[in-house]
């Protein structure tokens, strides 16, 4: 029987120069790879200075939160319009397509598209849309792609722009064919960013309603007369959705689709001014903090479409009003109908952490579109979803901001894909 002996000091072993080989080898793939991602000024000054600019240059720009074959296809037939093919990422605080979103940081992102041999260079964007970054590297192409099964190409009503902008700088867009399937679809239903009970809830939503439908009854609302008593945060919200929006007292109150009173003047209201109200209201929706039930006193009377109130009032609350919403400090909220016998357990959106900048406006966001949702006919799954969808995003800008409407819309067909 032949012994696998060790080689004697000296003599030649194949596996060493090999291994080395493969090394260096890997090594220099790697630096090709870091070579690639820049700055974005960084970038834009070698446009200038070298024989780039002589090439015809291609621009692709997204979030690419987890890169797939959809990605790749696009990315490919891009590189086959010019000579160089430069990609920009959204960074991570402008991502707005939900509250986990970005899976993967900015870092990632590049480091993975650096990787594919189709793209030339990858440039972290320093501004919300792609317009800013077109006007400074001056793109022969920009090319556009379409989310499979998504709907509206751009929800962010960003394209117009774009357009614009690749005009403005002698180039032009090219609208991609090619499906990019859905990253959020698969980060969704592929990943563990939500719990079990979250995800069932959003399968529910996904197939009872959908996302283009709760988009297409939002943007009824501008249809719909709504007037605000003592809610500031709340008419600032749904300013970018409602183009009949009043604010008024009481006494000013006048006929309308849906009134909100907001919590501390629905304490404070005189019983002849809640009559009022409700004579003048379709839908009347109450907002109440609280910590004791008869919070809600008074109210009996006048019977609002929509109570909506903290935790520890929801019990009391909801055995009296035919529809309320029991908000919990988590951000998780419970809808119960009397009427109909439905409870509807609404969980919390995680934010990401990278994203979030205040919590102080979420109630004031769960308040509009919860409400908004009652006004339009809509469900109490949908009306909590809604609610939750608009807290989660008011928890990424200031206090004294309201989200905006397309970063809500964005945030649903995200959720909902």
């Amino acid at each position: 029987m032949t012994q696998a002996t060790t080689p004697p000091p000296g003599r030649f072993d194949p596996s060493r120069p090999a291994r080395s080989i493969f090394r260096w080898r890997d090594l220099r793939r790697n630096r090709k790879r870091a070579s690639k991602i820049k700055s974005l000024h960084e970038f834009a000054h070698e446009l200038a200075c070298r024989e780039v600019r002589t090439r015809r240059l291609v621009h692709c720009h997204g979030v690419f939160d987890l890169l797939h074959i959809g990605h790749i296809r696009h990315l490919a037939e891009a590189r086959r319009l010019g000579d160089h093919l430069v990609v920009t990422l959204t960074p991570d605080h402008f991502v707005n397509k939900g509250p986990h979103r970005p899976a993967f940081d900015a870092q990632t992102r590049a480091e993975a598209l650096a990787a594919l041999e189709c793209v030339d260079t990858v440039c972290v964007n320093e501004w919300p849309t792609a317009v800013e970054t077109i006007k400074l590297l001056r793109p022969a192409v920009f090319m556009k792609g379409m989310v499979a099964g998504s709907g509206p190409r751009d929800r962010n009503g960003a394209i117009d722009s774009e357009q614009e902008a690749v005009a403005a700088v002698g180039g032009r867009m090219v609208l991609s064919d090619t499906e990019l399937h859905s990253a959020s679809a698969l980060i969704n239903r592929h990943t563990d960013t939500f719990d079990e009970r979250t995800r069932d809830f959003l399968a529910t939503v996904r197939a009872e309603t959908g996302g283009d439908a709760l988009v297409s009854a939002l943007r009824r609302l501008r249809e719909l007369r709504v007037c605000i008593v003592g809610a500031d945060g709340v008419a600032r919200v749904l300013e970018g959705l409602c183009d009949q929006l009043t604010v008024a007292s009481s006494a000013d109150i006048e006929e309308c689709d849906l009134a909100i009173v907001a919590s501390r003047e629905a304490r404070l209201l005189a019983p002849a001014d809640r009559r009022r109200i409700r004579a003048c209201a379709r839908v009347l929706a109450v907002d109440l903090v609280g910590n004791d039930a008869v919070a809600a006193d008074g109210w009996h009377d006048v019977g609002p479409d929509l109570m909506i109130c903290d935790e520890s009032l929801g019990s009391a609350v909801a055995s009296v009003f035919d529809e309320t919403i029991a908000l919990r400090t988590s951000g998780a909220a419970a809808v119960r109908d009397r009427t109909r016998g439905v409870r509807v357990e609404i969980p919390a959106f995680p934010v990401n952490p990278v994203n979030q900048v205040d919590a102080s406006g979420g109630r004031e966001a769960f308040v509009a579109y919860a409400s908004a949702a009652l006004a339009l006919g809509l469900g109490p799954r949908a009306m909590g979803f809604l609610g939750n969808v608009a807290r989660s995003a008011a928890m990424t800008v200031p206090a004294d901001e309201a989200p905006e409407t397309t970063s809500v819309f964005r945030q649903i067909d995200s959720l909902l894909k």
